[in-house]
């Protein structure tokens, strides 16, 4: 049997290839848990603001009114009246004063509309409405969960 033997003057030499691997693998585990962890909250507390812009970024000059198509109806803001979806045709209801309001005044005031997905089936009815009487609409599909904020 053989046996190798090194010289005097060979050094020993200490590969660290496979701890830098193994250090670079948890690092970017760490880095994943830290991006998981910091933005789990920021999921379910999300919210939008809704702000009157023209396409270029700037303020309107109109003015804006707020209301939120849901699926169980209409919430006008930020009073935060309602009208259930059942209603939505009447001539007695917030919305229908509000767009009474509006279309006497459609060269300076417009609705925006914020369309949460259950109330998909009901934009029809209010868009008709608000179209109906000459009134400039604007709208913003947003999610379900999150919460509207309005700036004026």
């Amino acid at each position: 049997m053989a046996t190798r033997s090194r010289g005097r003057g060979a050094a020993l030499t200490a590969e660290l290839f496979p701890f830098l691997s193994v250090l670079a693998c948890v690092i970017g585990t760490l880095v994943l848990l830290v991006i998981l962890v910091a933005s789990g909250p920021l999921g379910s507390r999300r919210s939008i603001t809704l702000v009157a812009l023209n396409s270029v970024g700037q303020n309107v000059t109109l003015r804006p009114h707020y209301v939120e198509v849901t699926g169980e109806g209409v919430v006008l803001h930020p009073g935060g009246e309602r009208v259930p979806a059942s209603r939505l045709g009447s001539r007695d209801t917030p919305l229908a004063d509000l767009l009474r309001d509006v279309s006497e005044r459609k060269a300076d005031e417009y609705i925006i509309v914020a369309l949460r997905p259950s109330g998909y089936p009901h934009f029809g009815e209010v868009r008709r409405q608000v179209e109906g009487r000459g009134i400039k609409i604007g709208y913003e599909p947003i999610d379900e969960g999150w919460k509207l904020r309005i700036r004026r």
